[in-house]
């Protein structure tokens, strides 16, 4: 079983009020941007995800 969608991602990192488009995930999913808009930031999620552990993002985590 994997991920099939984010629908949105809230005061973590650059996502202040992320709202996230686009269709569903497969197996394996590019995500491209530029810099400094928020990759890292959103593999953190999933890795917090992954591991049950929301430690990984709370450093993250938007005033």
């Amino acid at each position: 079983m994997f991920l099939r969608k984010i629908t949105k991602v809230q005061n973590i990192g650059k996502f202040h009020k992320g709202g996230v488009s686009g269709g569903e995930y497969e197996k394996f999913t590019l995500f491209y941007a530029g810099n400094g808009r928020g990759k890292t930031t959103l593999c953190a999620v999933l890795r917090s995800m992954k591991i049950d552990n929301a430690t990984v993002i709370e450093d993250r985590r938007t005033l």
